[in-house]
């Protein structure tokens, strides 16, 4: 097996073992009361979902910093505007996080567009 597949392999075992640890320490922890869990627990998956895609389908501009910065401006956007909604809402249920998803995803791909970082296509210049 080559070194960067055992490498990519063991990234996603470790992921997998901190979800599962995750999962374990808030159900002892918060108990019955599961509100925190589907807040941050959902804003947290759904962060590393959505931006996991927008960063796959962008691969090719990886050795840029420009697009780093702007992956990194578009979490910090994401994250503050989630953690003021969730903050003031009571109630909150994660098949909310379903339903803002798409569109989330269609104005992260509009911003690494108009930066220049076409989906999919190769760089015009390299770094």
């Amino acid at each position: 097996m080559k070194t960067s597949r055992l490498l990519d392999l063991t990234i996603y075992i470790s992921i997998g073992i901190a979800l599962v640890l995750l999962v374990y320490w808030s159900t002892f922890h918060f108990g019955p009361n599961n509100e925190p869990i589907e807040k941050w627990g959902g804003l947290a998956v759904t962060t590393l979902i959505l931006f996991g895609y927008a960063v796959r389908d962008h691969w090719n501009y990886r050795k840029r910093r420009l697009f780093w910065l702007v992956a990194f401006i578009l979490a910090t956007v994401h994250v503050s505007i989630f953690s003021i909604i969730l903050v003031k809402v009571e109630g909150w249920k994660v098949l909310w996080f379903v339903f803002a998803f798409p569109f989330e995803n269609v104005m992260i791909d509009a911003a690494f567009r108009f930066t220049g970082h076409k989906k999919g296509s190769k760089p015009a210049w390299k770094p």
